[in-house]
């Protein structure tokens, strides 16, 4: 089922993932859902279907339906930190670096929120 040699324990095999289109699913990405049992849908969905607040699946572009009982969408995120460049802060492929108490490389900076 899941990942037997894992750090992280595989919380349920029943997870689907859909890229929607949107991008490119790298090789390693691939192996590391597969290694977890997860599906990888890259086909872009149609229309969410359900009825009376019950999620009963998707219809994809190219008319396949795929049955679920829940979802969470996540549309990614674009993080608005280009005002702090200029406060020689340390960053990580973009990232603003914090620790677990939100202190930042500046001594008197903190960070607050995702």
């Amino acid at each position: 089922m899941g990942r037997q040699n894992s750090i992280y324990p595989v919380i349920t095999p029943y997870i689907t993932i859909f890229t929607h289109g949107r991008f490119d699913v790298t090789a390693e990405m691939r192996k590391k859902l597969r290694s977890y049992g997860y599906r990888l849908i890259e086909t872009p969905i149609k229309q969410f279907l359900g009825e009376n607040h019950q999620m009963t699946g998707v219809e994809l572009i190219d008319g396949s339906i795929v049955e679920l009982e829940t979802g969470l969408i996540s549309f990614g995120s674009r993080y608005h930190n280009t005002y702090l460049k200029g406060l020689h802060l340390e960053f990580n492929d973009g990232n603003l670096v914090t620790d677990k108490m939100g202190r930042t490389s500046h001594p008197r900076i903190f960070a607050v929120g995702d």
